[in-house]
């Protein structure tokens, strides 16, 4: 089963305003929605009272710890690192996608 992962625990948040979901077949799904990252938050400076919310999310898959760009997920010519304003229904289908790719040791 797959993990979700923040500094080594079981669950959490990163800079309370993202997670990361480590999958089976070893690659992370890294979702942020914090300022500066590619979200409704972007721009924004003050962090509200109960915390950050958003209706849409940067996302990124990490292999090994690096950024991955997996052409089923990115395209064939990928131009950037992470994918940006991924609306809530579009998030469950990526994050199967991911949990569907091959294990990271048959790309290495």
């Amino acid at each position: 089963m797959g993990k979700i992962t923040s500094n080594g625990t079981a669950f959490g948040t990163i800079q309370g305003g993202g997670f990361r979901i480590e999958f089976e077949n070893g690659l992370e799904l890294s979702v942020q929605w914090k300022p500066g990252s590619y979200a409704d938050n972007r721009h924004k400076t003050e962090q509200p009272e109960e915390g950050w919310s958003s209706e849409s999310v940067e996302i990124a898959i990490l292999k090994d710890g690096h950024f991955y760009t997996p052409e089923p997920i990115f395209g064939p010519d990928p131009y950037d690192e992470v994918i940006g304003y991924v609306s809530v229904d579009k998030l469950p289908l990526i994050m199967e996608q991911v949990r569907s790719l091959p294990s990271v040791s048959q790309h290495s």
